[in-house]
């Protein structure tokens, strides 16, 4: 992974976990937890797309960081709701 590549995920990670917490009030811990949860679910999948399939270098990485961003913010929304409910 080149030293942009970590720039690249890391600006799809703000990305995802900004919409969350910007619907968040006054929550500040919640929207770090957003924060941390996209990041580490993009460079998850920003990393298994590189692995898996190293002959899409760029796009493979972009769309491999949102995937994995996404669904790990997703996932941890809904057990959060589960978990308060």
């Amino acid at each position: 992974m080149h030293t942009f590549d970590i720039i690249i995920v890391m600006s799809i990670a703000c990305c995802v976990g900004w919409i969350p917490a910007i619907y968040l009030e006054r929550d500040y811990v919640l929207a770090i937890g957003y924060f941390i949860c996209s990041a580490i679910g993009a460079f998850l999948g920003a990393y298994l797309a590189l692995w898996t399939l190293p002959e899409f270098d760029k796009p493979g990485l972009l769309v491999g960081g949102l995937s994995g961003a996404v669904s790990l913010v997703l996932a941890w929304h809904f057990v959060r709701k589960k978990l308060r409910a």
